[in-house]
């Protein structure tokens, strides 16, 4: 006796090829791929909608003064020196009225031009990822310069004297890399970060002015950089403490962009059923602000723009400002939070906190 095996029709190969053409099996292949796109939709929307609040506010204002101008303005007023002078513009229109012979030409005339700007950003968020997550996201930056210069007009040109530009600055930031990292031994490693930061930032100034990298002084600091130049100072200061590449940071150090700070809170483990027959109430708390500020800038009266190798008397290369302080303040407030109330109503509430605050 033989046994025959019964072959499917379905194993025929027209039979596979009529089945590999079926476009509800084409359809079924691609289906991984709608449900990827699915997913990368469903993601996109979820994280929409997590954020519950979007709040932007800015402020600006300016303003000029023009002493010595000479046309009278009239009962009805005027639209000189230029029509967008007068409905607010804060276009530069100095030397068009010298020009114009609109200023005063008296030789002993000592009242100053003034500019003023001052501009203030903040923006705030809430964003809630997880149900029982909330996270308050904020950023904010500050800003002031005031412009004062006196002036003569020779020959309708406008020429000024003494330009002076002060102003203050602050925005947030942020410095968590450093906060636990200076150690607890007698030499902060933040500290002598900042140390070894001024030699590289050193070399990046001299580099960039052109001067000679081989002329260095006992220290071994380039010739008009030395490590106690401010630029120096101030570029491994921010470096160090905010934990930026000493080889990439700004040298400028009024910068654009703020940098967020945010409190988050989390309520969610009562949804634990082995906790919430403990607790009827556990949240976790934890806060982070930091602070960037610049205060009392102002233009140096013996810098000349035209002379920018012109050296002080400490062998360093002239800078164009002075700054009189800059502070950095660090706060975890808390750094972690404990709200717990148990079934039989009693409540705990423990937190801890961490601050610092530094100054250059």
């Amino acid at each position: 006796m033989g046994l025959k095996s019964k072959r499917s029709p379905f194993d025929q190969p027209f039979a596979r090829a009529a089945e590999a053409n079926n476009p509800q099996n084409q359809k079924q292949e691609k289906k991984p791929k709608n449900n990827a796109f699915k997913k990368g939709v469903t993601y996109f929307v979820d994280l929409l909608s997590s954020i519950k609040r979007v709040q932007f506010n800015y402020s600006e204002n300016n303003g000029k003064v023009i002493p010595g101008y000479l046309p009278n303005v009239g009962f009805m007023g005027t639209l000189d020196p230029s029509f967008g002078f007068t409905f607010g513009s804060q276009a530069d229109v100095r030397y068009e009225v010298a020009k114009r012979g609109w200023l005063t030409n008296f030789p002993n005339f000592n009242e100053p031009f003034v500019q003023v700007h001052n501009s203030k950003l903040n923006i705030s968020a809430q964003i809630n990822p997880l149900k029982d997550l909330t996270i308050d996201l904020n950023a904010e930056r500050n800003y002031s310069n005031n412009l004062s210069e006196n002036y003569q007009v020779r020959d309708r040109d406008y020429l000024a004297l003494n330009t002076n530009e002060y102003g203050n600055f602050g925005m947030s930031t942020i410095l968590i890399k450093t906060a636990f990292s200076g150690g607890d031994g007698i030499v902060n490693k933040n500290f002598q970060n900042f140390r070894n930061n001024r030699l590289i930032i050193a070399n990046r100034l001299a580099a960039q002015n052109g001067t000679s990298l081989t002329n260095r002084d006992k220290n071994g600091f380039p010739e008009g950089f030395n490590k106690n130049h401010q630029t120096v100072l101030v570029a491994s200061f921010l470096s160090a403490y905010s934990g930026s590449d000493p080889n990439k940071i700004s040298f400028d150090p009024i910068q654009n962009t703020p940098l967020p700070n945010w409190n988050l809170k989390y309520t969610g483990l009562t949804k634990i059923k082995s906790l919430a027959k403990i607790f009827n109430r556990f949240s976790i708390t934890h806060g982070y602000r930091s602070s960037y500020t610049l205060t009392n800038y102002q233009t140096n009266l013996e810098y000349d723009p035209t002379q920018p190798l012109v050296k002080d008397p400490l062998g360093n290369y002239r800078t164009s400002k002075f700054y009189s302080n800059i502070n950095l303040a660090e706060q975890f407030n808390p750094l972690i939070r404990l709200d717990v109330e148990f079934k039989n109503s009693l409540k705990i509430l423990a937190e801890m906190r961490r601050d610092r605050s530094l100054s250059l």
